[in-house]
């Protein structure tokens, strides 16, 4: 084999290699809240609450919701109307879950980073990702932002 075609046959195999490595989304996912605006002081939630976007006519248990979260903490808010913390992680499959900008250690916390992947529940691969801010304004309210840059 000449030199040449050697060259081309590697550049072509590490080629495929790399875009093997590179899946798209499944699906757009994304997270959205039923409130405009979220002050801590609001008696009628426990949290901001969010919920990831998941394919349309799909069944909510056929995904897993992996939230992360770089500030506050991340909240289930059970039938009984019992609030159960779950630190800067948590796993859903679909619903509501609710963000606090009270760390434990009772910090206000201000702009915070969410990230969600979501993953087929059957395979563990992943099927889509996104990332919002939640942004603390001068008015004491937090509201969703873009996604980070």
């Amino acid at each position: 084999m000449n030199g040449k075609l050697k060259e081309m046959l590697i550049f072509l195999l590490i080629s495929i290699a790399l875009l093997s490595g590179c899946r798209q989304n499944e699906f757009e996912t994304g997270i959205v809240s039923s409130i405009d605006r979220y002050a801590s002081v609001m008696s009628s939630v426990p949290g901001f609450p969010l919920e990831a976007l998941l394919p349309e006519g799909g069944d909510s248990s056929d995904y897993i919701c992996l939230w992360e979260t770089d500030k506050g903490e991340f909240l289930f808010w059970g039938s009984d109307w019992k609030v159960s913390k779950q630190g800067s992680k948590a796993t859903t499959t679909g619903g509501i879950i609710y963000w606090s900008a009270l760390t434990e250690d009772g910090i206000l916390a201000e702009n915070a980073r969410i990230d969600l992947t979501v993953k087929r529940a059957d395979t563990g691969r992943i099927a889509s990702r996104t990332s919002i801010v939640i942004e603390y304004g001068d008015d004491g309210m937090f509201r969703l932002g873009d996604g980070p840059d």
